[in-house]
């Protein structure tokens, strides 16, 4: 067991020392409780230095109370010197940067319930520029009071410029398409068009931004019959997994019936 114990000298009128009192308590509860505490924040500090994502707790006035490693290591300083320090203490580039996090803290606090979708460019202290998306949700106490909240956030700089440069890649690859003067389009398994070219837009009658998610069976060209072969020709490209050589009839919308003759690939 555990024992707390407190002793006192009882001394009589000349100071001399004739009795000693001792109390003690049974600490061994509480010792393990409070090892037991240990051993859970000790765990969930494991689990939260395991994940990519940045993870924090703030109290009320916006200290750091939890951080994992991933925060801590984006500022270069170990998670135990975090703790106790606000936003405002941390390297984040412009003012606006601090103050925009600090209002959207206390609105997530004061509404009381989780906000995703939360988004930031900050400065790193190595002076580039990222872009994070969080979530947040308000962390209550035993008695249902907002305490402070619990953030996740994920660094999606690279997300975001691989969108963009997949987009310039799009674009450059439509304005090929574009200038050749051959029927091109890409469509998926249900025969929705992902990309259609100029000149095959132009002949149909629609523009190319039209075309995108548009079923075949939607387009204005093409009677039910001439339907039904190109149909059959994108069924054989997808079951057999190979190029087809094709020759197609279909009627445009101003009437005119042209033969196509090209290839079908997967």
């Amino acid at each position: 067991r555990r024992m707390h114990t407190v002793r006192h000298a009882v001394r009589n009128e000349h100071g001399v020392v004739t009795e000693l009192v001792s109390i003690s308590t049974d600490q061994t509860e509480r010792y393990e409780a409070e090892q037991d505490l240990q051993r859970a924040r000790s765990l969930l500090q494991t689990v939260f230095d395991t994940l990519p994502q940045w993870i924090f707790v703030k109290d009320r006035g916006g200290r750091y109370r939890m951080v994992n490693q991933a925060l801590a290591s984006f500022y270069g300083v170990a998670p135990q010197d975090m703790l106790g320090k606000h936003v405002s203490d941390m390297p984040l580039g412009e003012p606006t940067n601090r103050a925009a996090i600090m209002a959207e803290d206390e609105r997530v606090m004061t509404i009381g319930h989780r906000v995703d979708g939360l988004e930031h460019v900050i400065t790193h202290p190595d002076g580039s520029e990222r872009i994070l998306r969080a979530i947040k949700m308000p962390l209550r106490g035993s008695a249902g009071t907002v305490d402070g909240l619990i953030g996740i956030v994920e660094d999606v700089t690279a997300y975001r410029n691989a969108v963009r440069e997949l987009g310039a890649h799009r674009n450059l690859l439509q304005l090929v398409l574009d200038s050749l003067p051959l029927w091109l389009c890409v469509k998926d398994r249900e025969s929705r068009y992902l990309m259609v070219n100029r000149t095959m837009a132009d002949a149909v009658g629609v523009p190319p931004e039209a075309f995108e998610q548009m079923n075949y069976d939607a387009t204005p060209h093409g009677t039910p019959a001439e339907r039904a072969v190109v149909r059959e020709h994108d069924l054989q490209v997808l079951r057999e997994g190979r190029a087809l050589e094709i020759e197609e009839s279909l009627t445009l919308p101003d009437g005119r019936a042209v033969v196509l003759k090209g290839r079908k690939v997967p």
